[in-house]
């Protein structure tokens, strides 16, 4: 488009319209996935967790999200279109073919790029295999105490009857009592 007589603004704009539609995707699918992952796993949660209910989708989470989704938009749609913009266009055809590169710093910085990237997943790697590893361990741990057939029962008492000491002293031995009844216990 250059090299057809396009103007700054208009490959600036073409660059932008490429993608914009990619990362509004993205982040719709983003916002979709979460709302649909908090559906699913919040009601798994303990409801003794504190603050159970706040955890939701909130909205200013969702506006940085959308500040970086238009960062990224900006920058993934400019950059290009200066990049071309500082082409010797004339140049650039007389030398077109298969071989065609924006130079040499370009390439280092594509180099460095795929340089960091494969360090980043060789990080990433060990990393998860030693987490891997130290969970297989602590699997295997003793924890110093008879582990079978023990049942914990945590209780979240929020009766108004049983505010003062005498009540939830009473309502406490009820409960021992009523579990002591029960054969195997």
């Amino acid at each position: 488009r250059a090299a057809l007589g396009a103007n700054k603004g208009r490959l600036i704009l073409q660059s932008m319209m490429e993608v914009v539609p990619l990362v509004v995707a993205g982040g719709i699918c983003g916002v979709l996935l979460a709302h649909w992952l908090l559906s699913l796993l919040v009601p798994l949660l303990p409801s003794t967790m504190p603050r159970l209910e706040a955890i939701q989708l909130d909205w200013r989470v969702l506006l940085f999200a959308g500040a970086i989704l238009i960062g990224t938009a900006a920058t993934a749609g400019i950059a290009p279109a200066f990049q071309v913009m500082r082409w010797n266009i004339n140049q650039v055809i007389r030398e077109s073919g298969r071989t065609t590169i924006s130079g040499g710093a370009a390439a280092r910085l594509r180099g460095g790029l795929v340089v960091s990237q494969i360090a980043a997943v060789i990080i990433l790697m060990v990393v998860s295999a030693l987490l891997i590893r130290s969970f297989v361990a602590l699997q295997k741990v003793d924890p110093g105490f008879r582990a079978n057939n023990i049942l914990s029962v945590h209780l979240a008492l929020s009766e108004s009857h049983l505010r003062d000491n005498a009540a939830f002293s009473r309502f406490c031995r009820s409960i021992v009592e009523r579990v002591r009844a029960l054969p195997g216990v």
